[in-house]
């Protein structure tokens, strides 16, 4: 199976199930599967030989930022994130590399695609996700009716066909690009598997972590396990409290920095977070000592971090974990028992 065939046996079964859930929108697996065909296509088109086509997904978190992961996957093109937060120069020169056809982006950051499309002239498409900008509009796109799309799978899986190309931090030098396979993605969706306890519902992920970057493979992984994708925009400690009780948040994948900003909150025992199993930290250098938000929640969790990623790391690390469980102590508004791993 290829990382597509994950998402559609589930959503098959889920069709009027919510998928996304971004403010006063709700997208069903049904709706999101049809889009995603409509997406498929044309990429598809833009397609000028067997080559998987490289599709830079350049945006803050939304909806449709997933809409258009799921279509690039679908197309079996290769999906390019791009941090909203880089500076111009950084992501030229990983593109420079990976030379992409299509630009997925938001509104907000046009000025930016302009000048990144002047430096990359491989970038031939351009996808407007919020509004009608440069190039067509996504909404034009998941209006028209759906276009082929080119056969690509075959029967052994295609597992070193690539998917992802990721940009290293660049702190070394010169941002590098990582080869991301559809072997190495399905690591990532059985560690997502393992990561949870079988015995209960997916249920809700909150994604804070941005999902045109690392955020996104645990928002896909999350969907091809039949569980709703909750976007954040943007990170309001108690915006984040309320919505994960409202919406009975199971899963949440964010920063250390972030995660110390929830438990700090003045008034986090008046939440009710009973329904949280699990914390996602996202890559950071947090060192091996009981961190300050750890000690405050027990005095023997320790929350630990993978080094910096290396090129030839990161596709192997995507699998692996280590985890704390323990129980909570600063409130029994909080979960009875969560899982705080680095990823």
């Amino acid at each position: 199976m290829v990382p597509i065939d994950h998402f559609d046996a589930t959503a098959e079964l889920r069709s009027d199930q919510p998928a996304i859930i971004d403010g006063d929108s709700t997208i069903t697996y049904g709706q999101l599967t049809a889009m995603s065909v409509c997406v498929a296509g044309y990429i598809s088109d833009s397609a000028t030989d067997d080559e998987p086509v490289g599709s830079v997904v350049y945006s803050p978190n939304d909806a449709r930022v997933l809409v258009s992961m799921v279509g690039i996957l679908r197309a079996g093109g290769v999906i390019v994130p791009l941090h909203a937060g880089n500076a111009v120069s950084t992501s030229v020169q990983f593109l420079e590399q990976v030379q992409p056809r299509c630009i997925f982006y938001h509104s907000s950051l046009a000025d930016r695609v302009r000048r990144i499309r002047d430096a990359v002239p491989s970038i031939q498409h351009q996808i407007c996700l919020d509004a009608e900008g440069d190039g067509v509009s996504l909404d034009e796109i998941v209006r028209r009716p759906p276009r082929p799309v080119r056969e690509w799978i075959d029967c052994s899986g295609n597992r070193s066909r690539p998917m992802y190309y990721w940009a290293t931090s660049g702190t070394s030098g010169t941002p590098k690009a990582v080869i991301e396979d559809c072997g190495s993605f399905d690591v990532i969706l059985r560690a997502s598997r393992g990561r949870r306890d079988r015995r209960t519902p997916i249920g809700t992920t909150m994604a804070l972590a941005p999902m045109s970057h690392g955020g996104g493979p645990s928002a896909f992984a999350t969907l091809a396990l039949g569980g709703t994708v909750l976007v954040m925009r943007e990170f309001d400690a108690r915006e984040v409290l309320e919505k994960i009780q409202r919406y009975r948040v199971t899963e949440l994948w964010l920063s250390p920095t972030a995660l110390t900003l929830l438990l700090d909150y003045p008034d986090i025992a008046s939440f009710d977070l009973s329904s949280l199993r699990c914390a996602l930290l996202g890559t950071a250098g947090i060192g091996e000592a009981p961190s300050p938000c750890s000690a405050r929640v027990s005095p023997t969790a320790t929350v630990k971090s993978k080094p910096a990623s290396s090129p030839s790391s990161i596709p192997r690390n995507w699998g692996r974990r280590r985890a704390v469980s323990f129980r909570i102590g600063c409130s029994a508004a909080v979960g009875p028992c969560m899982s705080i791993a680095s990823q």
